[in-house]
């Protein structure tokens, strides 16, 4: 699909649990190219991603590598230029289509633990900028602080709104995001 049109910058999310607070695009560029979102917690302090990177890496037999301090990149949310999105999107397909026994979170963790110094690279982190909070490292009680809801926005410790927030649904605003989604279709 990307190969059939040209945008200059392009966002690719999950569909079901991705709530827009403000446009992503908002979130400044600086001179990167490929925005990724931390989890805001390390592979260790998630039994799912330590069992889903070891299932990966059991197919690489002699290429294993310890993973356990590696901070978690959530798949589910990704901002860049166009070019660079489309290289991320063939170079993610190449190697999701070669594991069957873990999820596409694993493949790109792997990927990205070879990335990290990658200038054309950001790694958003939910305790220190506000493109995107997750609902797993505030279920799992890893930020480092208590965010808020102001005017039906979810703020940062400096009552910024996060332009995204994904995996909403796993945390205590669930309800009231529900009852603001509902009142606005009545």
């Amino acid at each position: 699909y990307l190969t059939s049109i040209q945008y200059e910058n392009v966002f690719i999310s999950d569909s079901r649990d991705v709530l827009f607070q403000n446009s992503p695009f908002n979130f400044v560029f600086e001179n990167k190219k490929l925005i990724l979102s931390q989890e805001g917690f390390l592979h260790k302090d998630s039994q799912f991603n330590m069992m889903d990177q070891l299932n990966l890496q059991k197919e690489l037999r002699e290429n294993f590598e310890t993973f356990v301090d590696w901070p978690v990149i959530n798949a589910g949310v990704v901002l860049g230029k166009y070019q660079n999105i489309l290289d991320f999107c063939f170079l993610m397909w190449t190697n999701c289509i070669t594991h069957y026994n873990c999820t596409d979170q694993a493949v790109l963790n792997f990927l990205m633990s070879k990335a990290k110094k990658d200038s054309k690279y950001y790694f958003s982190n939910p305790n220190h900028d506000n493109f995107c909070l997750t609902g797993e490292v505030y279920k799992e009680k890893f930020l480092t602080f208590d965010p808020i809801m102001k005017n039906d926005k979810i703020l940062d410790k400096n009552e910024r709104i996060y332009s995204l927030f994904h995996q909403w649904d796993r945390t205590k605003f669930a309800n009231s995001i529900l009852d603001r989604k509902s009142t606005r279709l009545n």
